[in-house]
This record gives C-alpha cells, sequence and structure tokens, in this order.
C-alpha cells in the first residue's frame, strides 16, 4: 500500500493510503476524525440511553417528595396561574396521568422527556446561536468555587 502526504482544504495535513480493496483501487484518508467521532457518538449514545433507563427506574420506583406532592395536587384543580407558582408544571403532571395513568411514572415521565431533550436541543441550536470563536472560549472556562473559599459559607472558616 503507498502512501502519500496530502494537504487537506481546512489547511492540515493528512495521509491518503491508495491500494487495492475488493474493487479495485481504493483510497482512504488514513488521517481522518470520522471514524473515531462515530465511535465516540456510539459511546455517548449508549450513555445517554443508559443514564435515561435508569432515571426510568428511580422515577418509576422513589416515592414523590414534598414539592412533588404539591404539584399533584395542583394537577388536581388545574387553573391559568396559581399565587406562587406558573401553571405549566401543574398541566405536565396532569399530561403524564393522563397518558400513562394514575402513577409514579405517569406523574414525572414528561419531565424525563423534556429533560433529555435539553442536550440535543443545545447541540442543534447552538451552533446557530453562538459564534464558533465563542463556543471555543467557552469551553476553556473551567467552573470552580467562588474567589472567596467554599461554596456556602458566609464568613471564614
Amino acid at each position: 500500500m503507498q502512501r502519500f502526504i496530502v494537504q487537506r482544504s481546512n489547511g492540515g495535513h493528512g495521509v491518503l493510503a491508495v491500494g487495492k480493496g475488493r474493487q479495485g483501487k481504493t483510497m482512504r484518508d488514513v488521517g481522518s476524525v470520522a471514524v473515531g467521532l462515530a465511535r465516540w457518538r456510539a459511546v455517548f449514545l449508549a450513555g445517554f440511553v443508559t443514564l435515561f433507563l435508569l432515571k426510568l427506574m428511580l422515577a418509576a420506583t422513589l416515592s414523590p417528595f414534598g414539592d412533588e406532592a404539591f404539584y399533584w395536587q395542583e394537577s388536581r384543580h388545574l387553573a391559568w396561574g396559581y399565587s406562587d407558582l406558573p401553571p405549566l408544571t401543574a398541566w405536565l403532571i396532569r399530561l403524564g396521568e393522563t397518558v400513562a395513568g394514575h402513577s409514579l411514572l405517569g406523574m414525572r415521565w414528561p419531565f424525563l422527556v423534556l429533560g433529555s431533550t435539553l442536550p440535543w436541543l443545545g447541540a442543534r441550536l447552538g451552533p446557530r446561536a453562538v459564534r464558533r470563536e465563542d463556543r471555543m472560549a467557552g469551553g476553556r472556562v473551567v467552573p470552580g468555587p467562588p474567589a472567596g473559599g467554599q461554596p456556602g459559607r458566609d464568613g471564614p472558616a
């Protein structure tokens, strides 16, 4: 197999391998990142599905906490608004129980679906909303503790 150094359209260099394949001469880019990218996408998707199934199992088994019980009570008597909360949470609980029945999973599945769509929406809409240079700069920001010490502490230790 012969190898040639070629210049790519993006200004970089790569290695082009030319050899005999099953259907005659073939050319492939040895330094291609497409294979690695496909592998990482498969790993991400497998992890994403695994975490979703774990969240689904927890949503179906954990008992409701205080706020969830309050929101469930609101979903029994829907209104356009409440004195302390907007109505969407109660409406989503009502939708969930209408579709999946009165159960823990029925109460929680709309929120699981909405939460699972956020990474996909961010990946889809992010590049359109933010310039590439700004995305690259944002990726270099490392979240850390506040300058004054530990989070949640008001004074010196």
